[in-house]
């Protein structure tokens, strides 16, 4: 009845947790991985990384073809994409300014215009604009100019529709963008939706490269997709479809050793059960307290709790002819249990960390863990009972020559690490934040040659101009502004971009209202500036009627650009925060002296407005990451060592299970560094798994148990999990992913280095008896 009700309650738990598992959330992007931020610079890094304009702006390529027919290519694929509603604006090079601002820029061209001089509608600035007209007359733009000269001799329009053009303009071939080859075609496409959908991102990749094969000559050209929104959905793809060929051939690994051990299908099929259950468990809780799961922290947990397929491994291997399951579990319980509260507590100090990715993995291996552990303790015995497998677990010769020689080996590459380690403790850890990319090497080139060819690299230096409102910052902007320049002729740097640019503030439009001459002004300006030239001033009687109507206009705001080339242009450079206050970006380009630079604005600074270095507070970020992360982990180590104490309770049994683990953890740094790398945020998460393992391995290699039988069975059954380890994380470090590369590598490495140090430091009577 009890086997019952246990059985019951398990499958209940099981289909909960599961249906539960099944609905959580999986948020894709890295910053719900990371912390929020210690100041206001690196909540807005955080927040462009996963909300920005660039988190959304796609980089397209066309090559491949005849290069006479790329242009056409181009400019199909931009007018399809144009027709979509999904992308909020598609840029190839085209003259479409004016075509996709409508009506916009025209009217209010007197207001947006860039002051050419004091007085601009003066008869003798009226006569040199309509001199530059007439020689604009002799070119090939001869007709679009007269087109607009009797409404706008000045050129206001070109002027603004010029200062709209991206500050580094690629090459051009036949009118769009190209490389400077002219062998690939570059076009750029702004999404909607926000940076971290990545499903809807995803439908929108799709419809770029359904548009693009229906072109015609399309099937002789190659379309190349990057920027964030590629890079992420691609990123996604690979690691689910390398993940997925991993797993079948790791699981095919470990079902032909678990058949191998212990000649029995249903023995394997539930080595299954503890570990699902914690899968289940460990996510259902994570999106009970938080509301959903990182992806990368899904990705770590369920890594973590690869440790639990050692506990089914452990009981099977132990089984006897003439004892049930529920005896033998419960003669290793108390190792087993010690070694499974040990690794729980070191994960649970995670969980009272101020970063949501850290406090999400702890909850998720604690409750894993636990699950698992406790479906082995309760739920195997039941669904073995009556069942007595022969587990084919063959006595292991070990010459003691053969072992010492591997100690000392083991305990020379341990010294020859922690020399590694105090050589190279200025540079242990990886800070940049780009090491964090779990793109494959590949994407990251495509990504780059095409930032390159289109001028447009991430900037690193950029003034952040704040404000309780659009107006504020814009006119703060104004006053930034005055001071760049001035910069930019000192030789700081070589140029800047911001809003107010391309949006004067509503005070500046209304500045350049009132400087507006009146009809009857303006009229006697006209008179005299066509004199001498081939024009007459009635021609120009719409000029007259749009300025008269310029000095009425109620200013431009930043809410009326919605959908226009000047709305999407100035959408990466001024926004609104959740909070309600508004937020400008100054990138800077070509600063050729940080030091000299900031030393210039702290100088003088301007109220609310500050020189934010993104590689700075990036790498700031991560040492804030790694630094909690580290305190984590201690208090963790301590309390994992407090409970060693407590459940061995003498020293040399505590040494014996410490020293292992330790070393193994020195070795396995040590192979990092050596290999080339620092430590990162993947390596660094492994390692925990690696304790874990390797506190299991030394627990059971020092269990006290006087039957001899016992001891002869534990190495084999260690054997058993570490070959399991070392077939799926081995199998990971193959993979060309970094992310999925270093977790197989630290695992595997650290797991092997465990087991061999558990077993070489064990008693030697238990040596004898487990040889």
């Amino acid at each position: 009845m009890k086997s019952r009700i246990i059985l019951v309650l398990w499958i209940l738990l099981l289909v909960l947790a599961g249906a539960f598992a099944t609905r959580v959330h999986i948020e894709s992007s890295l910053a719900a991985f990371l912390p929020h931020g210690q100041n206001a610079d690196q909540r807005l890094l955080l927040d462009q990384l996963s909300e920005g304009p660039a988190a959304r702006l796609v980089l397209i390529g066309i090559t491949g073809a005849d290069p006479a027919k790329l242009p056409a290519l181009s400019r199909g694929l931009a007018h399809a994409l144009s027709t979509n509603p999904a992308f909020v604006r598609v840029a190839n090079g085209a003259d479409g300014t004016l075509r996709h601002s409508g009506d916009l820029l025209f009217k209010y061209r007197y207001l947006l215009a860039p002051e050419t001089g004091p007085h601009p509608f003066s008869a003798a600035a009226l006569h040199a604009d309509l001199q530059a007209r007439l020689g604009e007359l002799a070119t090939p733009a001869a007709a679009f100019v007269a087109k607009l000269l009797p409404q706008d001799p000045t050129g206001a329009l070109q002027a603004v529709a010029t200062r709209l053009l991206p500050t580094h303009v690629p090459a051009q071939c036949a009118g769009v963008w190209c490389d400077e080859h002219g062998n690939r075609m570059l076009l750029l496409a702004e999404l909607r939706g926000t940076g971290g959908a990545l499903a809807a991102q995803a439908r929108d990749l799709h419809f770029i490269r359904t548009a693009f094969a229906k072109l015609p000559d399309a099937a002789g050209a190659t379309l190349q997709l990057s920027g964030v929104p590629a890079i992420a959905v691609h990123t996604r793809n690979s690691i689910r479809t390398t993940a997925t060929v991993l797993s079948i051939v790791a699981s095919a690994l470990l079902i032909a050793l678990l058949l191998l051990a212990y000649r029995s299908l249903r023995l394997t099929l539930l080595a299954a059960l503890p570990l699902a259950t914690g899968l289940a468990c460990g996510i259902a809780a994570v999106g009970l307290i938080f509301g959903g799961i990182g992806g990368i922290t899904f990705a770590f947990g369920a890594t973590l709790l690869g440790v639990a397929v050692d506990y089914p491994v452990h009981l099977f291997s132990h089984l006897r002819d003439n004892e049930t399951p529920a005896t033998t579990l419960r003669r290793l319980w108390p190792t087993l249990r010690l070694g499974v509260l040990t690794t729980a507590l070191g994960y649970a100090a995670m969980i009272v960390a101020n970063f949501p990715g850290l406090a999400q993995l702890g909850v998720f291996a604690v409750t894993g863990l636990l699950a698992a552990a406790l479906t082995t303790r309760w739920v195997l015995p039941v669904l073995l009972h009556g069942h007595n497998p022969r587990p084919w677990l063959p006595r292991l010769s070990v010459p003691p020559r053969l072992r010492h020689t591997v100690r000392g080996t083991l305990l020379i590459l341990a010294a020859a690490s922690a020399v590694l380690i105090v050589i190279q403790h200025n540079h242990l850890w990886q800070d940049d934040l780009a090491a964090l990319s779990p793109a494959p090497a590949k994407a990251r080139a495509l990504d780059a040659s095409l930032r390159q060819a289109l001028g447009a690299p991430g900037p690193r230096l950029l003034f952040v101009v704040r404000g309780a409102d659009a107006q504020t910052v814009l006119t703060r902007s104004a006053t930034l502004a005055e001071r760049l320049r001035a910069a930019r002729a000192d030789k700081l740097l070589q140029g800047y971009d911001m809003a107010a640019r391309y949006l004067p503030s509503a005070a500046q439009q209304r500045a350049r209202q009132a400087a507006l001459p009146d009809r009857a002004a303006l009229d006697a300006a006209l008179a005299k500036a066509v004199h001498g030239l081939p024009f007459a001033a009635a021609t120009f009687a719409p000029f007259v009627r749009d300025v008269e109507a310029s000095r009425t206009l109620a200013p431009l705001r930043p809410t009326m650009l919605h959908g226009t080339a000047l709305g999407a242009r100035i959408a990466p450079l001024l926004f609104a925060q959740p909070d309600g206050h508004w937020i400008g970006l100054v990138p800077l380009a070509g600063v050729t002296d940080l030091t000299a630079l900031e030393a210039w604005y702290r100088h003088a600074p301007l109220p609310g407005i500050t020189l934010l270095d993104l590689k700075a507070q990036s790498n700031a970020l991560m040492t804030g990451f790694r630094t909690e992360a580290l305190h984590r982990f201690a208090w963790g180590a301590l309390g994992m060592l407090a409970l060693l104490i407590v459940g061995l309770r003498r020293l040399r049994p505590l040494l014996r299970v410490v020293a292992p683990v330790t070393l193994a953890l020195l070795i396995d740094i040590g192979a990092i560094l050596a290999s080339g790398t620092q430590l990162s945020l993947f390596n660094l998460v492994t390692l925990l798994l690696v304790a874990g393992v390797g506190i299991d391995y030394a627990l059971f290699f020092n269990r006290p148990e006087p039957h001899p039988e016992e001891h002869r069975r534990t190495a084999p059954a260690l054997s058993i999990c570490l070959l399991s380890t070392v077939s799926l994380f081995g199998i990971l470090g193959l993979s060309d992913i970094p992310v999925l590369r270093a977790i197989g590598l630290t695992a595997g490495v650290g797991a092997t280095a465990a087991f061999l140090f558990a077993w070489a430091l064990a008693p030697a009577g238990t040596r004898r008896r487990a040889d």
